[in-house]
C-alpha cells in the first residue's frame, strides 16, 4: 500500500523551561518551545486471514512520513540590577521529518460475500506505533547555538532510538486505536485492487515536554531547578491516512 497521510490537528504543545537559580547572584534562563506537524506520505503492508466469509483478521506495518515543526526562543535574565541586553534574547525555528512506524491488527467486516467482484468493508482494532523524529532539530540547525544557551547544554545534541528523549532522535512508544474503510476490486481471481482509508486515535505525544522534564545541564551548578511549563493541546492525536495498492490471493 503507498498513499497520503495527514494529521487531523497540526498544533501538537507550547513549553516555557525555566532555569532557575538558587542564588540571586546567578542568571535565570527561560527557554520558550512550541511545535506542529505536517502532512506526508506513507507506505506499508498488510496479511489478511479470511476467517470467515463476513470477516477476515488483517495484520499490517505502515510507515508514515510527515513533518514537524519546531519554534524556540530563549531569554537570559542576569543577575541583580543588569539591564536585558538585545543578545539576550534569541529566536529559530527548524522543520525535520516525523516517523511513525505502526504494528496493525485490524477487524475486517465485509458487506458483500468473497464471490462479488466488490467487496466494500469497515474496519477497526488496536495499534502499537513508535513516534520519532528522522533527526533532531536541536542538532542540525547551527541558529540554534546562537541561543544563549548554547554552553549549559539545555539544547542537547544526540541522534539514537535507545532512551534518549525524543528532541534528540528518541522514540515514544504508545499504543492507539485504529478504524476506518476501504474496497476491494478483485481483477483476477488471485488479483485483487484496493482502496483504504484510516485514522488513529491516539495520545497527543508530549515531545518537547519529555525531553526536558527533570534534565539539568551539568554545566550548571547544582542548586539550579529545571521547571516545565506546559501548554497542553486541544484535542487528542488524530493520525490519517488514504492508501491504493494490490493483494494476491493464495
Amino acid at each position: 500500500h503507498g498513499g497520503y497521510t495527514r494529521f487531523r490537528h497540526e498544533a501538537l504543545e507550547a513549553d516555557i523551561v525555566l532555569l532557575v537559580p538558587g542564588k540571586d547572584t546567578d542568571p535565570l534562563y527561560i527557554a520558550g518551545l512550541f511545535d506542529e506537524v505536517g502532512d506526508g506520505w506513507t507506505a506499508g503492508f498488510s496479511v489478511t486471514v479470511n476467517t470467515w466469509k463476513w470477516v477476515s483478521n488483517e495484520f499490517s506495518y505502515f510507515r508514515q512520513q510527515g513533518k514537524y515543526r519546531l519554534g524556540a526562543f530563549a531569554i537570559t535574565i542576569p543577575a541583580g540590577d543588569t539591564p536585558i541586553s538585545d543578545s539576550d534574547f534569541n529566536q529559530a525555528t527548524a522543520t525535520v521529518g516525523l516517523t511513525t512506524r505502526q504494528f496493525e491488527y485490524n477487524s475486517l467486516v465485509h458487506f458483500r460475500p468473497p464471490s462479488s467482484r466488490w467487496r466494500p468493508y469497515v474496519a477497526a482494532g488496536p495499534v502499537l506505533q513508535l513516534i520519532a523524529l528522522s533527526d533532531a532539530p536541536l542538532k542540525r540547525p547551527s541558529s540554534y547555538y546562537t541561543l544563549g544557551l548554547k554552553n549549559l547544554g539545555l539544547f542537547k545534541a544526540a541522534f539514537d532510538f535507545g532512551n534518549t528523549p525524543p528532541l534528540d532522535g528518541g522514540g515514544i512508544f504508545q499504543p492507539g486505536l485504529q478504524y476506518g474503510a476501504g474496497i476491494k476490486y478483485r481483477v483476477t481471481p488471485r488479483f485483487t485492487m484496493r482502496m483504504d482509508w484510516r485514522e488513529t486515535w491516539s495520545r497527543n505525544p508530549r515531545i518537547i515536554r519529555d525531553s526536558y522534564e527533570g534534565f539539568l545541564p551539568d554545566t550548571l551548578p547544582d542548586d539550579y531547578e529545571v521547571l516545565v511549563l506546559n501548554g497542553p493541546p486541544d484535542s487528542m492525536f488524530f493520525q490519517q491516512r488514504a492508501t491504493m495498492g494490490f493483494a494476491f490471493t493464495f
